[in-house]
């Protein structure tokens, strides 16, 4: 018998409301202390780990978060189980190695560098003693970019002042130029830059800003001399703003044979191994919420469904 609705909450991932970074939750440095300390096992004694015995939880999603979650629970004593939707783990990390590329030879078709800033991050890369190498951020004589079928050599590109790629470079200049100068000279505060960009998209910035339709597609296709910009373009121009107002994008590191690695050891770590606890091919369907306890529903590609159980619920 169906629950009736005020027994019952319900929530379609497919139609969650995503908040901009600009406005979402920041960690503060006590909370990235806090996490850290977790990470060190300084939190999670072993009576909590006892008393978690029968606790159970699902974190939907196998990206990088979501196997950082899963971990933390899995140390905490907390049955935990990986709901997957595709049939691989790493979410928007992929390392391409063998078959595409020649052995020794990987590209990255996903996420491929991080910044120093990123503290989490790096004291998860050190702890599993993988090795970080400077990313050049496509900057170097031997650079290239290649899109819809064409091949260009960055620093070529960037001498020649004529060049679609200089030309974008110099209309990003001059678009963020009054924004940035405001905000260094404080007479323009953050928050005030987020009320009057929040509403646009980085599209609707460069827009906004007079770009012409060869500006734009160069935007697309060279990004700033840091690859194809094509995919972000539907992403808030303030998290954008931001992240060049702080020089987020000048010290990038990348993992040395690929960011898949960092995947790999998560999943295969001796200590907390996460590969027996990950199910593919799960995608999530519905959240129900009923007696204290989470009712979730997934369905396979073969069009098979189910409902599971648990006491927690981390969706990523």
């Amino acid at each position: 018998m169906p629950p009736t609705p005020r027994d019952t909450t319900t929530v379609n991932p497919a139609t969650m409301t995503r908040l901009s970074p600009d406005i979402g939750p920041k960690l503060s440095g006590n909370e990235i202390a806090a996490y850290t300390a977790m990470m060190e096992d300084q939190l999670f004694p072993a009576p909590l780990s006892v008393a978690n015995a029968d606790k159970t939880a699902f974190v939907v999603g196998a990206g990088l978060s979501g196997l950082a979650a899963a971990r933390e629970l899995k140390k905490a004593g907390i049955k935990v189980t990986i709901l997957e939707a595709s049939d691989r783990a790493g979410g928007r990390c992929f390392t391409m190695g063998s078959p595409y590329f020649d052995r020794g030879v990987y590209g990255e078709a996903g996420g491929m560098r991080f910044p120093g800033h990123h503290k989490i991050l790096i004291k998860y890369i050190d702890m599993f003693k993988l090795e970080k190498l400077p990313f050049p951020n496509m900057k170097d004589q031997s650079s290239l970019l290649f899109f819809s079928g064409e091949t260009a050599n960055v620093q070529d590109e960037m001498s020649n002042s004529n060049s679609l790629l200089s030309r974008v470079i110099q209309k990003w200049n001059e678009s963020v130029a009054p924004i940035r100068e405001a905000w260094e000279a404080k007479t323009m505060s953050w928050d005030q830059i987020i009320a009057q960009y929040s509403h646009l998209s980085l599209l609707g910035f460069l827009e906004q800003s007079g770009w012409t339709a060869d500006l734009i597609e160069g935007f697309k296709r060279y990004g700033l001399g840091l690859g194809a910009y094509e995919s972000i373009l539907h992403l808030s121009a303030t998290e954008i703003l931001r992240l060049f107002m702080h020089s987020y994008e000048s010290d990038n590191y990348q993992l040395k044979n690929g960011i898949e690695r960092l995947i790999d050891s998560f999943l295969f770590d001796d200590a907390v191994p996460l590969h027996q606890h990950l199910c593919y091919d799960c995608e999530v369907t519905a959240v129900h919420r009923r007696n204290g306890e989470y009712e979730v529903s997934c369905t396979k590609r073969s069009g098979s469904s189910f409902v599971l159980r648990c006491d927690y619920l981390i969706m990523l």
